[in-house]
């Protein structure tokens, strides 16, 4: 089989094995032996034989190669390719090679059905949101919010939760004093300010309890805690970048064992016991 060397990668266990998933072999409708087209990819003759680039995003590379390598050896066997895919983290093209013009075309057509079937599967990585900070807007969305409530409250699925518990009347919050989540403050991921109702009552954690339980009721939600946190982040060690001003943890987010703690030992001594009130007003 016939390969390209450049930015080609031999240890697929670099990649996170994050999923089983499998090559299951060509569809039964596609003939291997007429199947010359390569839709809007470009095949390209070499001294060699023929070869074709495809532009993959990096966070799915690992889709290609499958388990242990066992879906790109599938591929490759199955073809009579070569099928050579960049590093880890480094975006790129998966290149495939092959002696006859068809194999290759063969092969980018099940290429793509896989990266077809996964890209599905990708999380968002992105919000879009546009202001309708309009004076107009807003006021008519008032509006509409004080009907809704008064004409349709007793429908179904338009229980006011928060008014049932504070009576509809505004409930003073402060958020006071500085916390930790875990048990090291020399390795601390996240630092939060403390939220409290000011008179000392339980009714801010019902309404996050009621709210958790009615969204997990319908179906909105899975409850993975037995009781909410409540808190204001301050700190988050989530989306921190290192020192070369690069993301280190891909595409969106960072994992868990990327993250680099801090030390909070200075900021708990100077704030968390001062008992200064960060925040304070009506929600």
């Amino acid at each position: 089989m016939e390969g390209c060397t450049e930015g080609s990668i031999t240890k697929e266990e670099h990649y996170e094995e994050e999923e089983d998933f499998s090559y299951m072999g060509p569809p039964e409708s596609e003939d291997f032996a007429e199947d010359e087209t390569c839709g809007t990819h470009f095949i390209e003759q070499t001294d060699k034989g023929f070869r074709c680039a495809v532009d993959v995003p990096s966070v799915l590379y690992k889709y290609i190669i499958g388990k242990k390598g066992e879906t790109r050896k599938r591929l490759e066997f199955d073809t009579k390719t070569s099928i050579n895919i960049p590093k880890q983290g480094v975006e790129g093209q998966i290149v495939i090679t092959g002696s006859h013009k068809a194999a290759v075309s063969s092969a980018l057509t099940r290429v793509e059905l896989l990266l077809e079937s996964f890209r599905k599967k990708q999380p968002f990585t992105h919000f879009l949101s546009l202001p309708l900070n309009d004076p107009k807007i807003q006021e008519g969305f008032l509006r509409f919010k004080d009907e809704v409530l008064k004409q349709c409250s007793q429908d179904h699925g338009c229980q006011n939760i928060i008014r049932d518990l504070t009576e509809g009347k505004p409930l003073p919050l402060e958020v006071t004093g500085i916390e930790y989540m875990n048990d090291d403050p020399a390795m601390v991921d996240v630092l939060y300010a403390k939220v409290n109702v000011k008179d000392r009552s339980d009714r801010l954690q019902m309404i996050a309890e009621r709210l958790v339980e009615h969204f997990a009721s319908a179906g909105l939600m899975v409850r993975e805690w037995d009781r909410v946190k409540l808190h204001g982040t301050v700190m988050n060690t989530l989306f921190r970048k290192d020192s070369t001003g690069e993301d280190t943890g891909g595409p969106g987010r960072q994992t868990t064992s990327e993250r680099e703690a801090f030390d909070a030992r200075n900021i708990l001594k100077k704030f968390a016991s001062t008992g200064l009130s960060i925040f304070s007003g009506h929600r």
